[in-house]
């Protein structure tokens, strides 16, 4: 083997189960996403991509949103309406004017030449 070639040894990879997976997920939460990391990295680090490694290496924090009031939520969730509603009469006002100023074709001799039946 050349002296660049790696290998990593783990010993079970039940810690990559789906079920196993899930289950750790209830439990401890977050954590279980060390697992994963660990897998991508030891896979970076075999084949010597260590920009990736530098990528990984910021963290996978969760951020939630800041609760808010119930009346805020209303009104956000009205104000969401409000916004979809006036959109959709936006393009209904649009098609209509278009449809009105539509002006007919004009067909040139040509093409009112009869046919002839057989």
């Amino acid at each position: 083997s050349p002296e660049s070639a790696r290998l990593v040894v783990i010993g079970s990879g039940s810690f990559l189960d789906d079920f196993i997976t899930r289950i750790s997920q209830q439990i401890v939460g977050d954590q279980v996403l060390n697992n994963l990391q660990f897998a991508q990295n030891a896979v970076d680090w075999s084949v010597e991509d260590t920009d990736l490694l530098t990528i990984r290496a910021r963290g996978t924090a969760t951020r939630l949103l800041d609760p808010i009031e119930e009346s805020e939520q209303t009104g956000w969730e009205l104000g969401n309406y409000a916004v979809a509603l006036l959109a959709l009469g936006l393009t209904a006002g649009l098609w209509y004017i278009r449809r009105r100023n539509e002006q007919p074709m004009e067909l040139s001799a040509s093409t009112l030449t009869p046919v002839a039946a057989d």
